[in-house]
Formats: structure tokens, C-alpha cells, sequence
């Protein structure tokens, strides 16, 4: 708590937007504290603006939550492919799309009150394929809802909120604990039912994102960076990713024709010289 005090006397709510938008990516960072800290400071020292502590926290978990959304969307096609290893079956991952289809929602909004939810929220809604209109909506009222609520009762109550927010907090995580042992234990028991509900509902095979093609880039990047060998990343790509056949089609016009200087993709940045035409002829005065 100190720490977060000292980074928002230095920085004021730019220390509140990068940590609150950390959190929210997924990464284990005290985001709430940094609310929590932000409010305080404003109502006993004055030098920070409440509303903009407000409105920054909501910006920083909205736009945070999005980049943990489309990083579980663009890394979705892992899940798929290596989900056996951690028995994740082409079954168990269409209960989860159809679970977040019908409760993705309720999902996100509770999160964001939830401090361990509050971190992978926007990843396991993103790898779920949760809808993305829906998922922006209930995003935006989550954040706005935590940072209004949590935010003020910090300004006005002070350091009394602080201790009684830990109390709570203690109550639900609890209360938060319970409900997960519940959830797992209630999908286990009735999975044969779900999963049929979910084949249903989603009926053909498992629908991978259009954007693949710039996630097996940065995986075919790793490889060559660290020098594995290519049987170690071998990523299979969306048949109709139109980004696939502009490529495809560019090396193989390529291939037909010299080439001249190549750019770092490999592909020709301009016509090349014919090493076959034939040299100009001098003529020499008689």
C-alpha cells in the first residue's frame, strides 16, 4: 500500500491507469490497491481530482480486460491444438464456449469484484470465443460499477473503508471459493448433459479464429529465435484466412520470376536483374 501511495504522489493517475490496466490484462499486479490508494489520496490531500481517479481506473480496466480478451482470442488455436495434454478434449472445449455463450455475462461483471477473477477474466473470456459485442458491454459496466463503487467509499470513508473492504474481501473470497468448488463439482457431475447441451448448441467442429495466421508468425518467430527445430512449433493455419493465400500467392509469384532485393519477409520488394539478357554493344568509332 505504501508503495502504490508513493508511485501516485510521483506519477498521480497515470500510476493508477498502468497498474489497473496490468491487472486487468492478467498479470498479478494490485490493481484494486491502486484504486483503492488513488481515492484515498485524493479526499485527504486534495491533490488529485476524484473524478479523474474515477474515470481513469474504469478506462484502464476497460481497455485492459480488451487486451486480455483478444490475446485468449488470438492464442485460442493453443488450446485446440495442445488442450490434450491437460485433458481438454475437442468436447470439454465446446462446454466451455457454450458456457461462457450463456453465462459470459454474469462472468465478467462479477470478476471484475473478485480479485483473482478480476486478473484472468478477460483471457478465459477471449479463449472461450466469448461474443465480443456482449463482452464489451458487460465490460464496460463491470468497470465502471467496481471503480464508481470502490473508488468513492475509498474518498469518502478513508483509511475506516480500507479495513472493512479487507474484511469483506475475506468474506468473499470465501463466498467466491465455494462457488467455484460448487461449479466444478455440479459441470462434473452433469458434463454428459452439458456437453450435449453444448454439441447443440454449437453443432459442427470447433471454430478457430481468423487471426491465426498472426499467432503461428510469432510462434514460427520464437522458434527461430531460441532455435528450436521446426517439428517443435508446427502450427496448422485457418483454411480461409484470406492473409494465408495473399502470402501463399506472393511466394508464388515469387518463385516464377528473379528476384531482386528482399525485405525481412522474404518476399521480393521490386524486379530484379535478368542475369539471361544480353549485354549493349560498344561501337567503337572508325
Amino acid at each position: 500500500m505504501h508503495a502504490i501511495t508513493s508511485l501516485i504522489h510521483d506519477y498521480g493517475v497515470l500510476a493508477v491507469a498502468v497498474v489497473v490496466a496490468l491487472e486487468c490484462v492478467g498479470l498479478p499486479v494490485p490493481g484494486e490497491t491502486a484504486l483503492l490508494a488513488a481515492a484515498m489520496y485524493a479526499g485527504t490531500t486534495h491533490d488529485l481530482n476524484i473524478f479523474s481517479v474515477l474515470i481513469t481506473a474504469a478506462a484502464s480496466a476497460i481497455i485492459g480486460r480488451m487486451v486480455g480478451y483478444f490475446i485468449g482470442w488470438e492464442f485460442h488455436w493453443l488450446l485446440i491444438r495442445y488442450g490434450g495434454y491437460i485433458r481438454m478434449t475437442e468436447a470439454r472445449i465446446k462446454l466451455g464456449q457454450y458456457l461462457f455463450l450463456e453465462h459470459g455475462g454474469k462472468v465478467v461483471v462479477v470478476a471484475q469484484f473478485v480479485p483473482i477473477l478480476r486478473t484472468i477474466a478477460g483471457l478465459l473470456a477471449g479463449v472461450n470465443m466469448m461474443p465480443w459485442r456482449r463482452f464489451v458491454a458487460t465490460n464496460v459496466l463491470g468497470a465502471c460499477v467496481w471503480a464508481a463503487s470502490y473508488g468513492y467509499a475509498a474518498y469518502t470513508f478513508g483509511h475506516q473503508f480500507r479495513r472493512l473492504e479487507a474484511s469483506a474481501m475475506v468474506v468473499v473470497g470465501i463466498i467466491t471459493a465455494a462457488i467455484i468448488v460448487f461449479g466444478v463439482v455440479f459441470i462434473r457431475r452433469h458434463e454428459t448433459q452439458l456437453i450435449a447441451k453444448a454439441q447443440a448448441a454449437l453443432p459442427g467442429p470447433l471454430d478457430v479464429p481468423q487471426r491465426s495466421q498472426r499467432s503461428a508468425d510469432l510462434a514460427v518467430l520464437f522458434r527461430n529465435a531460441i532455435g528450436l527445430p521446426r517439428s517443435a512449433v508446427n502450427v496448422e493455419l485457418a483454411p480461409n484466412d484470406d492473409y494465408t493465400a495473399d502470402i501463399a500467392q506472393s511466394r508464388k509469384i515469387a518463385q516464377n520470376r528473379t528476384l531482386g532485393p528482399i525485405d525481412i519477409a522474404g518476399l521480393p520488394l521490386g524486379p530484379g536483374p535478368n542475369i539471361n539478357a544480353p549485354k549493349p554493344v560498344k561501337l567503337s568509332r572508325l
